[in-house]
């Protein structure tokens, strides 16, 4: 009798480990600050990547509320919501190699993304860059306020899912990885650095080997 197959699938984190959108998310906060407050340069690169990968509350708080009191709020609400239409507009900017990378794995395993954005920031990044067809389903925190831990597990059993691996870039995507209690494989091409990680890919080419080595292990 022929063993069912286990259901496995692979589920990536977004900036840093598949799009780069560092520059974009600078000029889509300024043009919209600058609307609101008349200062054309509010914020530089290195505030946009102190923040990448924190939920949007976190991104307010430090970055909006930290510099304009509680109008910094809906500032913050603002400049999130205008990234999502600059994106759109303008396109996200996808990591060299990713688009064969993906290509190679969804022809082996269903491919999710789970991310700390706001709500409409996935499918603006995944229908500009034409990466959408690989992908089949994802979870934002801007959609589901929780942990990124919790919303890896939340797609789990939404997909019914016996094993996955998620890839991400910073420490924070592998102790989520950790708390959801499934292997993680680190981006290291990306924005973060972590120390003594197990599994690391330098370049997305080399994820493919990196999901094979761990499910064949």
């Amino acid at each position: 009798m022929k063993v069912k197959a286990k259901k496995r699938a692979v589920i990536f984190d977004l900036d840093g480990t598949l799009v780069d959108n560092r520059k974009a998310i600078q000029k889509s906060w300024n043009a919209i600050l600058q609307a609101l407050t008349g200062n054309p340069r509010t914020f530089n690169l290195a505030s946009v990547e102190s923040s990448m990968g924190l939920p949007m509350d976190e991104i307010i708080a430090r970055l909006f509320i930290s510099r304009f009191g509680e109008p910094g709020r809906v500032f913050g609400e603002k400049a999130l919501s205008y990234e999502v239409t600059y994106i759109q507009e303008g396109g996200a900017n996808p990591v060299r190699g990713v688009g064969g990378m993906l290509k190679k794995l969804s022809g082996k395993y269903p491919l999710y993304i789970v991310s700390n954005c706001q709500q409409g920031y996935i499918e603006a990044c995944l229908s500009s860059t034409g990466f959408a067809p690989y992908f089949q389903g994802h979870v934002s925190w801007g959609e589901s306020p929780r942990t990124k831990a919790e919303n890896i597990r939340l797609l789990v059993e939404r997909e019914g899912l016996e094993e996955a691996i998620y890839v991400g870039d910073t420490e924070l995507d592998m102790e989520s990885a950790k708390l959801a209690e499934i292997p993680f494989i680190h981006a290291a091409y990306g924005f973060g650095k972590i120390d003594g990680v197990e599994m690391e890919a330098k370049h997305p080419s080399e994820i493919p080997h990196l999901v094979k080595e761990i499910w064949e292990k």
